[in-house]
């Protein structure tokens, strides 16, 4: 005797896909008993396992399915009533809030690389579960997607070659904050994001891509964060200030790669014996951090989002080991932010270069020294192939924060749902890269070890050195910029207060 699921798998309705793909189908049978079998030409077709659409209907007659329902709430509702492309009536799947209607075709409102919104009748193709890779894979596919009334999307593959209709994507039918009633005419939006870090990057790299299909659920895919690998719309280095230029409609970066316009804005990413995670956020989100961050940006046109952040780095790779300040002078290293200027009052010789790029610039022999990030982010761009000792704590960094970048006109013309929904996908992401950046480090360390990596921590009296430099330079920055000045009052004003909580909640 069938049993309900393996009903289900004869009439294609079974279901297993990514996470980002949250709705399931369930049915309800009805009594009377087995029923006949689905004749051969309406089985399952492919992997998927979706009949033809042309049998739709026969096969969950046969089967005994009285009619689809979403996220296992079963219905006594008929499916709704197709649409002007001809879709069966059976893959236009009811609404969660109310009877399906029909399906519109949605209209697509990009943002291309210089941030303009242009429409399009059409979406490109895109990445998706079932086509990874963004390309038809000698199918000649076209994303469709549909809405039905009451705000559960439909997507659907569409292969002009053979028509046969595959649904593939749903949306959020059990969140009706972010899934208010869908209007037949409503656009969605495609925004292209630059990014500095490589997508196969840990942590730092992969979370692009991980905001990127929080954004396209949360909407119901009415939204799409597309990410690009560094330097394919514009040089890594580059990313934010192609925002504040207008040649990117949004980038996925921290706000020291554009200290180059104001030297104030590395406040906003890290600096040298700065605050813990807990401190950091707790100063941008309650102490003014985030409100003159944002007034900074907006003069060059950006709208800035807390979107990341990572536990404290290692402080660098060497050669040699080091041990002490005489032993830096002369060096030519890869560094980040404000703990450059530390370095270069040692009389290393600095550069910020980006993370895909930094090998290569010691195998040529242009560098003899770098830092970059976590154990289990350096470790993939396989420093330890040319550099063995590895030093800890990374006093230049002890939080960092990175940031989704938009430029104002395209934040602006996003709806106060649509903001809302990357607000709060940005802050989970923040959340998720904590965790997983303090879950990861002990393995790429022990890893490291076994490949000869000598792991070192900085003897005091350097430390003493380094922390002595950096306030020598917060005085000469606070002189010179009116912006550093105000930006490091306030964050010094919030250290001293925290400080007395502190004293008596944390272990000394």
């Amino acid at each position: 005797m069938k049993t309900p699921e393996t009903r289900r798998q004869a009439c294609g309705l079974s279901w297993s896909s990514r996470s980002t793909l949250v709705a399931a189908f369930s049915v309800r049978w009805p009594a009377g008993g087995a029923r006949k079998r689905p004749s051969a030409k309406c089985r399952p077709t492919g992997n998927i396992g979706v009949c033809q659409p042309a049998c739709h209907a026969q096969c969950c007659r046969a089967a005994g399915v009285r009619s689809p329902a979403v996220l296992g709430a079963a219905s006594d509702r008929s499916v709704g009533r197709g649409s002007s492309d001809g879709i069966p009536d059976s893959l236009c799947l009811l609404c969660r809030t109310g009877p399906g209607t029909g399906c519109q075709r949605r209209t697509i409102k990009r943002f291309g690389p210089k941030g303009n919104s242009y429409d399009s009748p059409q979406p490109s193709r895109q990445k998706s579960a079932i086509n990874p890779s963004g390309i038809a894979n000698g199918r000649d596919m076209q994303l469709f997607r549909h809405v039905c009334p009451g705000g559960f999307l439909m997507s659907t593959l569409k292969s002009l070659r053979n028509k046969a209709i595959l649904p593939f994507a749903f949306g959020l039918a059990g969140l009706p904050a972010f899934t208010g009633a869908a209007s037949p005419d409503a656009e969605r939006v495609e925004i292209q994001i630059a990014s500095t870090f490589p997508t196969a990057m840990p942590i730092l790299g992969k979370a692009a891509t991980r905001l990127s299909e929080l954004v396209e659920t949360m909407s119901g895919g009415d939204l799409l964060l597309v990410p690009h690998e560094p330097n394919t719309l514009v040089p890594a280095a580059e990313t934010v200030n192609a925002v504040a230029d207008g040649r990117v409609g949004g980038a996925w970066a921290g706000a020291g790669w554009f200290a180059g316009r104001d030297g104030a804005f590395n406040m906003f990413s890290s600096f040298p014996f700065g605050p813990g995670m807990g401190e950091y956020l707790a100063w941008m989100y309650h102490g003014g951090g985030l409100e003159m961050a944002r007034e900074m940006f907006a003069e060059y046109g950006v709208y800035n989002i807390p979107c990341g952040m990572i536990p404290p780095e290692a402080s660098g790779w060497f050669q040699r080991e080091i041990q002490s300040v005489e032993d830096l002078d002369g060096l030519r290293m890869r560094f980040f932010g404000l703990g450059a200027q530390v370095m270069q009052r040692f009389g290393v010789e600095t550069r910020q270069i980006a993370p895909g790029d930094i090998l290569t610039e010691i195998r040529e022999g242009r560098l003899d020294a770098t830092e970059f990030s976590l154990p289990a982010m350096d470790r993939p761009l396989g420093f330890q192939s040319e550099l063995k000792y590895y030093y800890f704590p990374g006093w230049h960094q002890q939080a960092t924060l990175f940031d989704l970048y938009f430029s104002l006109p395209v934040w602006n013309g996003l709806s106060p749902a649509h903001q809302e929904m990357v607000e709060t996908a940005c802050s989970d992401m923040i959340r998720g890269m904590i965790a997983e950046g303090e879950a990861l480090q002990w393995q790429a360390m022990q890893e490291m070890r076994a490949e000869g990596v000598e792991l070192r921590r900085w003897p005091a009296e350097i430390l003493v050195a380094f922390e002595d430099a950096w306030l020598d330079i917060v005085d000469e920055q606070a002189a010179a910029n009116p912006n550093f000045a105000r930006v490091w009052e306030s964050y010094d004003n919030f250290r001293q207060n925290y400080e007395i909580w502190k004293h008596f909640s944390f272990l000394q």
